[in-house]
């Protein structure tokens, strides 16, 4: 027969070229699709050449895929697109031809397609002319998340609606929720860090058990919390929990308290360097910086309410150069990183180490040289230990004494059973406590306990041996049973407890942030007044160890030794005399010599302090009151000479003119310190402020200097607690970001949740541009 034709006829083709032309006068003209000008609309640019295509009979059996492009070259107009597939028509709006480049393209990527999304194929937005495979080519573009996701944006668009107002309104959605979230993080950051907790553990998933904390809190408050209940239950891999992000809002947080207090350092007039370093459990060499100034606090109505002394912590550094010269560069490096000036420090608070305090080349020295007036002021509480030092490591008897209640505390704390024993005696008081080897006030607790509960650790000590079936326990109660029933033994415990909280109550006011050089001198001249009335008190100290020995049936005498002579030689006329009385022996070589040793090292050590007191000491109430207007003037002067970049030439004559306006003021505060008379110049009685300017500088010079370490030695207490063993890896950024909000924890808490969380979408949003911007690279 025949062969079958393959190939259409004429009348075939013009009827089809008829039926697309019917097609393509129905659609509308693309310019329809535009709102006109100036109704908050995007518009596409023009692009001449660039019209729709027609797929006509596109088969999607799972057998055969037949496509046959018609290319129709007509102006700016559509061509309905469909699709057959099992008898239903689907029109594809996207699919577009260009005559001009032949190619073809998807018009919503072309105009809405977000072209930074991982699954954008940037060929169907550039035109695809590789015939081959293109029904396997469409059904794939089609099917992607960047494809439906730009249709919905064109159907919007083509429906007249305002797509900017849509997308807004979506974008506010999402911003609030995220903002939501990062506020809660913030939170469960901020107190997760004032309660220098872990925030990690091995697991960090949600829905996995033994989690970190920060996560469990997160779990825990999402049962209760919509917000982040619909965060955890989210698909989405994005919720701001990883470490990464930990880091980043700790780290603005801490930015943010610090810039609180460099802000205040800039607006006072002075302040002082308080640094101390010590050894992390990673054995890294940390330097705790602490600056202390003094602030005015006022009302809305800039009206004065209350002077304030701050002693801010800066955070911690690791000092890889332990030199004077290394620390000197890492202290002013850290200051003029933060834009504070070194000619304004007029105080520095270091240890007795000679790398800090050397005259000649230590710390304090190279300090001094870039700022003549940053005076150094060794830390009293440093100061009044060596006192202690000194005073009983001197004394053999003394010594032995402490030797004694350390071995007395390891024996009871190295044995479960033996602690036990000690605490059913123990039914009330104090325990028996640890020596410290450097904070010889904290003593003080360990042979108070030990004193009042002397009987207690017989009866313990008895107990065990009579009672314990181990030899070498048995001979260690035994060898201290036989120490503590000595006399010299009891009464030691009564000196030393009596040494001890003289010193101690003056240690603890000396570590208050308030305190100022003339209260220091003050109470240190109490200490030498105490220490010479003990001295002579030796009669009732032993009355009252004979008291405490008698609870134990203990003699309260003196145990009889042999006299040791030295031999006698030629030259000499007589020999050695030796106080043969146990009594009289012990009075003088150990009773005596502990309180003169700790008389004579009070007044050397802080001659310097009291040099400085000496030197402000006018302004005080007290001696404003009682000295004549010549000794006032010539101290007044003198004080404007040392500081005379700060002070004028008029400050003796303010200093008169203040005593004569206020003297029925300063007679309320005749008892009070120089922080009283701050607050009554400049608080109670600010009118005359502008009268006497220079003595109000004066006092918040003298209020910054610092008297001890004490801030900067609490902050290691913070770094024992966040810098744990298990927590030895943790980075230096976040080490101290950490410590700061843990420690000026009022500071943190008063911050604007708001501005942390507007802070880290900046830093977000610069990082990811950052990635994008290296991608395209």
């Amino acid at each position: 027969g025949k062969m079958k034709r393959t190939f259409k006829s004429g009348a075939q083709k013009r009827h089809s070229k008829q039926k697309i032309s019917e097609l393509n006068a129905k659609l509308p003209k693309i310019t329809s699709l535009f709102r006109p000008a100036g109704e908050g609309c995007t518009h596409l640019p023009e692009e001449t050449g660039i019209v729709l295509f027609a797929i006509a009979n596109i088969t999607t059996d799972h057998v055969n895929l037949k496509v046959r492009i018609l290319k129709i070259k007509r102006g700016d107009v559509f061509l309905k697109i469909f699709v057959s597939k099992k008898g239903t028509k689907i029109q594809r709006k996207w699919l577009c031809y260009s005559p001009k480049i032949d190619r073809v393209y998807c018009e919503p990527c072309w105009l809405f397609g977000e072209r930074r999304s991982a699954c954008h194929n940037s060929a169907w937005t550039t035109g695809i002319n590789d015939w081959q495979g293109l029904s396997r080519k469409i059904k794939e573009h089609e099917h992607t998340r960047s494809h439906m996701a730009a249709c919905v944006v064109y159907d919007t668009w083509q429906g007249h609606q305002s797509i900017d107002e849509q997308i807004s309104a979506e974008y506010k959605k999402k911003v609030n929720f995220w903002s939501e979230v990062l506020t809660r993080i913030v939170d469960v950051t901020l107190t997760l860090a004032s309660c220098n907790v872990a925030f990690r553990a091995d697991r960090e998933k949600l829905g996995e058990i033994n989690n970190g904390n920060f996560v469990s809190v997160i779990e825990l408050l999402g049962r209760y919390d919509p917000i982040l209940q619909r965060l955890i239950s989210s698909e989405s891999k994005t919720k701001y929990l990883s470490p990464q992000i930990q880091n980043e809002i700790i780290s603005i947080m801490a930015q943010k308290v610090q810039n609180k207090i460099v802000k205040e350092v800039h607006d006072a007039e002075f302040y002082s360097v308080i640094i101390d370093t010590t050894q992390d459990i990673s054995k890294v060499d940390q330097l705790s910086q602490v600056l202390r100034y003094v602030t005015i606090s006022k009302d809305e109505n800039d009206t004065p309410l209350e002077v304030k002394i701050h002693e801010s912590f800066m955070g911690f550094h690791a000092v890889h150069d332990q030199s004077a010269s290394g620390l000197e560069k890492d202290i002013v490096g850290l200051l003029e990183k933060k834009g504070i000036s070194v000619n304004k420090c007029r105080g520095q608070g270091y240890d007795g180490a000679a790398t800090m305090s050397g005259a000649y080349s230590g710390l304090q020295k190279r300090i001094s040289d870039r700022e003549r007036n940053a005076i150094y002021i060794h830390c009293a509480s440093h100061n009044l230990n060596l006192v202690l030092n000194d005073a009983c490591q001197n004394v053999t008897k003394v010594k032995e004494f402490y030797d004694s209640v350390q071995k007395l505390y390891v024996f009871f704390s190295g044995s479960i059973k033996r602690w036990e024993l000690l605490e059913t005696e123990f039914k009330a008081g104090p325990t028996l406590k640890r020596l410290c080897p450097t904070r010889w006030a904290s003593r003080h607790d360990a042979v108070r306990s030990l004193r009042f509960r002397f009987k207690d650790v017989m009866k313990a000590l008895t107990k065990i041996c009579l009672l314990s079936n181990k030899k070498e326990e048995c001979a260690e109660a035994e060898g201290l049973k036989h120490s503590m029933e000595n006399f010299e033994f009891v009464l030691q415990t009564v000196i030393q407890g009596k040494l001890l909280e003289t010193v101690n109550v003056v240690s603890q006011s000396l570590q208050k942030q308030n305190v100022d050089i003339l209260q220091a001198s003050e109470y240190l001249a109490g200490v030498s007044q105490s220490l010479a009335a003990l001295r002579g008190e030796f009669q009732s100290l032993k009355e009252s160890a004979q008291d405490l020995a008698q609870s134990w049936g203990i003699s309260p005498t003196f145990l009889q030794k042999r006299a040791r002579r030295t031999k006698r030689h030629f030259d000499e006329l007589c020999e050695d005399e030796r106080l043969l009385d146990p009594e009289e022996h012990f009075k003088v070589s150990v009773f005596y010599q502990t309180v003169d040793i700790a008389i004579t090292q009070v007044t050397r050590r802080f001659s310097g302090m009291q040099e400085v007191a000496r030197r402000f000491g006018f302004l005080c109430p007290r001696e404003l009151l009682s000295k004549s207007d010549n000794d006032m003037y010539q101290s007044a002067s003198a004080l404007a000479e040392q500081y005379s970049d700060d002070l004028s030439a008029d400050f003796p004559d303010q200093v008169l003119a203040l005593r004569q306006a206020l003297e029925f003021a300063i007679r309320e505060i005749k008892n009070g310190s120089i922080y009283d008379l701050a607050n009554t110049l400049i608080i109670k009685h600010n009118s005359i402020l502008s009268s006497v300017p220079d003595v109000a500088t004066a006092i918040k010079l003298f209020l910054t200097i610092p008297v001890t370490v004490a801030s900067a030695e609490r902050s290691f207490s913070k770094l024992k607690l966040i810098k744990t063993y298990l927590r030895s890896s943790m980075s230096q950024e976040r080490l101290s970001g950490l410590a700061i909000l843990s420690i000026e924890n009022k500071r943190a808490r008063s911050l604007d949740v708001k501005s942390v969380v507007k802070d880290f979408a900046h830093r977000f949003a610069k990082r990811r541009a950052h990635v994008y911007s290296n991608a395209n690279l």
